[in-house]
């Protein structure tokens, strides 16, 4: 198992209305579609934390998300 290397945090820009980047990012089912369609679960609530596991190249990633403020 990889030593965990710590948090990554991504910020990105959109030319996209907000209501279509909201969705896609607290749907559980455009998330699937648009990062992961590893992930079993997601509720936009803080305090809600979830963790799957991507194969990418023969590699194993654990996710690890938690909703904060």
């Amino acid at each position: 198992m990889a030593k965990d290397s710590g948090t990554i945090v991504v910020e990105q820009e959109y030319a996209a209305p907000v209501s279509v980047v909201w969705r896609a990012i607290t749907d559980r089912d455009q998330m699937r579609l648009w990062f992961f369609s590893e992930m079993r679960d997601f509720k936009p609530v803080v305090g809600f934390e979830t963790q799957f596991t991507v194969e990418f190249k023969g590699q194993e990633f654990i996710h690890r998300w938690r909703v904060s403020v």
